[in-house]
């Protein structure tokens, strides 16, 4: 070993996660030599410790090596307001919109290494983050306002103030989160100056109020761009009046207008966290003194105390175990204990009107409105929890809030916590989070008078009861219980002309729905759907039914079948617009690529609009499947193609790349809210994987249609540590030298994307050539032990069987197909497919599985298919007694009894069948 390589190993031993160090020293120290002679010990120490913690910064390292060296030897130099300012009013010789991703990432990378070194805590790190966007915001006006100014004029009052709510209201901004804002201007009347032309005239005068919402409208796109060079921030306007639908920017007359006239609950949530970051300081003052008594009222009426309980409810409804945020015992609870007592009682006290959270917990203490057990509980685990998700973000820079489950992750997240292992970290923050939840679920306990004293005015309860248990309605409560919500949002429209269309059209609905195939879970839906048309406050969309009569049964068709495809849905009024339009059956992969590609021409966000393409043909799809329009091998197939779209799109314009596909879709088999497997290849041995991260970006960025894809790279050479971007003759001898035999299956699935076809021919050429090599050294021993294995660790007990890992599932007959194709590759090199059912077909065409041997694998794997892609379309991940999947299979059968004997029948006599065939 060379002396470098093993000094880069000795320091990295002593970091949280070694394997990721290694490999972001090795390449600073072979992309930039000299600086890396340069460092000191204690500086090739901090060094080891950053990139242990974070790898999206190593590209700007390598590209800013001194700055990188500057901020190593000044680490602990100050870092205020007024030296960030002074920096930033340097002339830059970059674009604006370049130099202020610049400026962000040589902060961003000290904050970083102080944190990764431990040098600054989690409050620290976060106000040092928060006090990097206001400066850059500051920056981001300034430019903003002059460059309209100079089209348009000077506004008549030059009055206008950024107001952040949220992480950055707070001053606890995330690592990788979006910045809330709103505009406040001044005076809502009145012109700009305008410009002289050329021939002396006055040109280009708008109103004040078109000036200021260009400028919001401009400086959010200058910050949230996504160039080569990423973008600044996300910018999220959505807190604004009205939502997404509302105005950019108001004079504070109008927020004053709206708050008393339309505010919600939610919203005084929202701005108890509301703070100037740029702008017009006595405008941001009068602002902020206008919403207090809208935030704080004084008493706190019945209407109220209900409508806290509502949005406590909502977050109850979200659970995921691995989300820190927004799962049990996570960071909103902890947020939405200490902001509803601030919103019951902060009227009364104004001690308790804090941003800081941990600040405004501490005075919920002294007023004894929570006890010290409490604070030191909800205190200490918030700043635990806001420090974990940190660790989490660093390292991709990606706004996720949800731990890895891959192990080796798990390990070195473990370790950057102060845990020896995963097991003991993970036990330590299950009862982190049990001790919160307590707390949290503490809060507004309902006494018995409170429960079930209000009744739907058409029935009594007992009459209604009977009525659903007459119609053999299976939880008649449960459905009780969603007619009555449904009421209570219907009567919450607010606009005389919603409610008129509200009683025509909500009735019918839920009439529709009670004779739907599963009432309960249409009522469900349906329930959530009222809320979201109220809380919109448009008549868009019961317009859009008025017009429409028969659209309120394709929607309860939806509400009946699928969660998952009513999220979709109701997210949006478009989505509902492309379901009233009709939904072609077959679409080529060029059309869907050129659909997708619209969105590199729309001046909106890419991952967005991406996102809302993959969600449309989704929809699309899975109404088609629904309604027995395709079958189960064409919608696989048509999601395929809507992921390789996709990834086509995201990969246009970078140099030196492309796709190759692995799992499901490199099968050609994805199904509904599918992963990705995909590498990233090198065409020549220069490649970076700048490219790479950008695609990476642009395809996991959480938007407000959320992500595109979650995005697997664990299938690259040497794993989760391995090179981002590797050359294809990299990748051979990696398959031909060092793979796994599990490693050598995945390859049969692997196919290029987003490729150009002489790159295509390569990759194939190379995996029929370790094929060749290594399937015949492949024993049937081999596929047991592995099979065994992947049963023992992710197995669970069960009353159902699991269709994927059980004996006879859909693993038993992928690993049987896989081990004959490697066993035959040199003999029938036909066999070597991607696809399980047409490498079944191949199988059986060359003689190497009998006939009706094959024949009955073929119809079981598609079985298992079919019963997989509805337990996705129910947002269910095992089939229970009560999930309704056997009577949604069982209209392409006799009986849903059928079915389920059917299915345990198939898998008993597949396993036995595998078992004869690996012999």
């Amino acid at each position: 070993m060379s002396a470098p390589k093993k000094l880069i190993k000795d320091y990295a031993a002593d970091t949280p996660d070694p394997a990721r160090s290694v490999n972001s020293l090795d390449a600073f120290a072979r992309s930039c030599p000299g600086h890396f002679s340069a460092l000191t010990h204690k500086e090739l120490q901090g060094a080891a410790f950053l990139f242990a913690y974070t790898q999206f910064l190593l590209a700007y390292v390598i590209k800013h090596p001194d700055v990188f060296l500057e901020i190593l030897k000044n680490v602990d130099s100050p870092m205020n307001k007024s030296l960030l300012r002074d920096e930033l009013n340097v002339s830059a010789s970059d674009s604006i919109g370049a130099y202020l991703r610049k400026f962000k990432k040589k902060y961003l990378l000290k904050i970083s290494l102080r944190f990764a070194e431990g040098r600054a805590d989690i409050k620290e790190s976060m106000s040092q983050l928060s006090l990097l966007a206001d400066v850059i915001s500051e920056a981001a006006l300034r430019h903003t306002v002059t460059g309209l100014c100079a089209i348009y004029g000077s506004p008549q009052s030059d009055k206008l103030s950024v107001i952040a709510l949220g992480k950055l209201g707070a001053s606890e901004l995330n690592y990788s989160s979006d910045i809330d804002l709103m505009f406040v201007y001044d005076c809502p009347e009145g012109q700009t100056t305008g410009v002289v032309s050329p021939n002396g005239m006055r040109i280009n005068r708008i109103t004040n109020h078109e000036f200021y919402c260009k400028v919001a409208e401009s400086m959010s796109k200058l910050l949230s761009e996504n160039t080569a060079e990423g973008f600044v921030y996300r910018v999220d306007l959505r807190l604004r009046p009205q939502g997404g639908k509302g105005e950019l920017a108001l004079p504070l007359s109008g927020y004053e207008q709206y708050y008393e006239s339309w505010g919600r609950e939610w919203e005084r949530l929202a701005l108890i966290r509301a703070r100037l970051i740029a702008g017009d300081e006595r405008l941001g003052r009068d602002f902020l003194d206008m919403i207090r008594p809208f935030v704080y009222r004084k008493y706190i009426d019945i209407r109220s105390i209900g409508e806290i309980k509502q949005l406590k409810r909502k977050i109850d409804t979200t659970f995921n175990k691995h989300d820190i945020k927004k799962g049990y015992g996570g960071i909103r609870e902890i947020e939405f204990f200490a902001q509803a007592l601030q919103l019951v009682y902060g009227g009364q006290e104004p001690l308790l009107r804090e941003k800081d959270l941990v600040l405004a917990l501490h005075r919920l203490s002294q007023k004894n409105l929570i006890g010290c057990d409490d604070f030191s509980v909800l205190s200490e685990h918030y700043l635990y929890l806001r420090r974990l998700e940190q660790c989490i973000q660093m390292v991709n820079d990606i706004q996720t809030h949800t731990l890895s489950t891959e192990q080796g992750a798990l390990e070195s997240m473990a370790k950057k916590m102060g845990t020896p292992n995963s097991k003991r970290f993970l036990d330590g923050l299950h009862i982190r989070r049990t001790a919160v939840n307590r707390i949290y679920n503490s809060l507004f306990e309902h006494s018995k008078e409170e429960r079930g004293d209000s009744l739907l005015d058409t029935y009594s309860e007992d009459t209604l009861t009977a009525e659903l248990m007459e119609r053999q309605v299976k939880n008649p409560g449960k459905v009780l219980y969603y007619l009555r919500k449904i009421k209570e949002s219907a009567n919450s429209f607010q606009t005389l002309a919603m409610r008129r269309l509200q009683g025509a059209i909500i009735p019918e609905f839920a009439a529709q729905a009670l004779n739907s195939s599963d009432p309960e879970m249409a009522l469900g839906n349906l329930q959530r759907f009222t809320e979201i048309v109220a809380t919109a406050g448009s008549a868009s969309y019961l317009e859009l039914f008025s017009a429409n009569r028969g659209l309120i049964g394709a929607l309860n068709s939806v509400f009946s079948k699928s969660p998952y495809l009513s999220s979709i849905l109701m997210g949006s009024i478009r989505y509902i617009d492309m379901l009233a339009g009709g939904t072609p059956i077959r679409k080529t992969l060029r059309a869907m690529a050129d659909e997708s590609g619209l969105v590199l021409k729309s001046k909106d966000s890419c991952a967005e609009l991406l996102s809302r393409f993959r969600k449309m043909e989704e929809l699309r799809l899975g109404i088609l499947y629904l309604n027995r329009r395709i079958g189960i091998i064409n919608l696989m197939k048509g999601l395929s193609k809507v992921a390789e779209a996709v990834l086509m799109t995201a990969l246009s314009g970078e140099q030196g790349i492309y796709i190759a596909a692995f799992g499901k879709l490199g099968g050609r088999e994805m199904t509904i809210n599918s992963d990705l497997d995909i590498i990233f290849i090198g065409e020549d041995e220069t490649s970076v994987p700048l490219s790479a991260e950008r695609v990476l970006r642009l395809l996991s960025s959480y938007t407000k249609e959320g992500y595109t894809y979650k995005i697997d790279m664990r299938l690259r050479t040497d794993g989760s540590k391995g090179m981002l971007v590797n050359s294809l003759d990299g990748i051979r001898d990696y398959y031909l030298n060092n793979a796994r035999i599990w490693e050598v299956q995945a390859l049969l699935k692997a196919r290029p994307v987003a490729a150009p076809v002489q790159a295509r021919r390569r990759f194939m050429a190379m995996a029929k050539e370790v094929f060749r090599e290594r399937g015949q050294h492949i024993t049937p021993d081999d596929i047991i032990t592995m099979r065994g294995r992947i049963k023992k660790e992710r197995l669970t007990a069960a009353n159902t069987p699991d269709i994927k890992l059980s004996p006879g599932g859909v693993e038993d007959i992928e690993f049987l197909v896989q081990y004959l194709q490697l066993k035959h590759a040199r003999t029938h090199p036909s066999v070597l497919v991607q696809n399980t059912a047409a490498a079944l077909g191949r199988l059986i065409k060359s003689g190497i599985i009998e006939r009706p041997d094959g024949k009955k694998l073929l119809n079981d794997y598609l079985l298992y298919r079919v019963i997989e892609t509805f337990l996705r379309l129910r947002g269910e991940k095992t089939i229970t007694a009560g999930s309704g999947i056997f009577e949604l299979i069982a209209a392409d059968f006799t009986d849903k009894q059928y079915v389920k004997s059917t299915l345990e029948q198939s898998m008993q006599e597949t396993a036995s069948m595998v078992a004869r065939l690996l012999r």
